[in-house]
């Protein structure tokens, strides 16, 4: 319930926006890529992207479990959320810093008609997968009413129930709205992640976008908690985590 909501904040926020981490993109690089030079050294790109992804995953795991920690005590403080956002924040920032400069270190090796072949590939791909995205969201809807359910069975005064309910609303609102958000964009061939042509400033632009969105994400659960503090008693709370 509240975890998997969580969880999905740190994957959605951190997992990265890069056509990089797209499946099979290295079947695409080999079928596009001519020349067997290019080819190898866009695939070492393409390697060492994977490798910060499978660390930011791993990473994630850690800081779901610090997360959960921080949000199931009544006594946490703002401080000690606020120092929680800024580590997980510079970590972010560093994998998203990483897969853009495997985006524009690629195009030293790839040319413009290789990298579109490419990108059609991979969003086609994307566009085949739209069930196992959909099931993503399907879940997050399900979560969400799970812990509303749990709510309704612990908090017996309506205006209070009612007013927790509405956090885990928010925390639903905002976790879909991003991840659609993503989905649309990497799939969209005129985004900047996708477009050959796109500056390092305009990447680097982007990439601010995308560590904001993770602060949003991260700062609504943050103010829930201390709003579901505010809307139960000790022993409701206990009962609900």
């Amino acid at each position: 319930m509240i975890w998997a909501l969580l969880f999905t904040i740190l994957a959605i926020a951190f997992g990265g926006d890069s056509p990089y981490l797209v499946p099979h993109l290295d079947k695409y690089v080999k079928t596009h890529v001519v020349d067997d030079s290019r080819k190898e050294k866009v695939l070492t790109l393409l390697k060492e992207a994977k490798k910060v992804r499978k660390a930011s995953v791993k990473q994630n795991g850690k800081f779901l479990k610090e997360f959960q920690q921080l949000f199931i005590s009544r006594e946490t403080d703002r401080a000690d959320f606020d120092n929680f956002l800024q580590k997980i924040l510079e970590a972010g920032s560093a994998a998203q810093k990483a897969y853009a400069e495997a985006n524009q270190n690629s195009k030293n090796f790839i040319t413009e008609d290789e990298w579109d072949a490419i990108t059609a590939d991979f969003i086609a791909s994307l566009a085949k997968s739209k069930k196992k995205r959909d099931k993503v969201k399907a879940k997050m809807d399900k979560d969400a009413q799970k812990w509303k359910n749990k709510i309704a069975k612990i908090i017996s005064d309506k205006d209070r129930r009612e007013k927790a309910m509405a956090e885990v609303d928010k925390i639903h609102a905002v976790l879909l709205r991003n991840y659609t958000a993503t989905e649309e964009k990497l799939m969209d061939k005129n985004a900047v992640i996708n477009k050959y042509t796109s500056s390092d400033d305009e990447v680097a632009a982007e990439q601010e976008k995308i560590v904001a969105a993770a602060r949003e994400m991260v700062e609504t659960a943050i103010e829930a908690h201390f709003t579901l503090v505010e809307l139960t008693t000790p022993e409701e709370w206990d009962k609900l985590f």
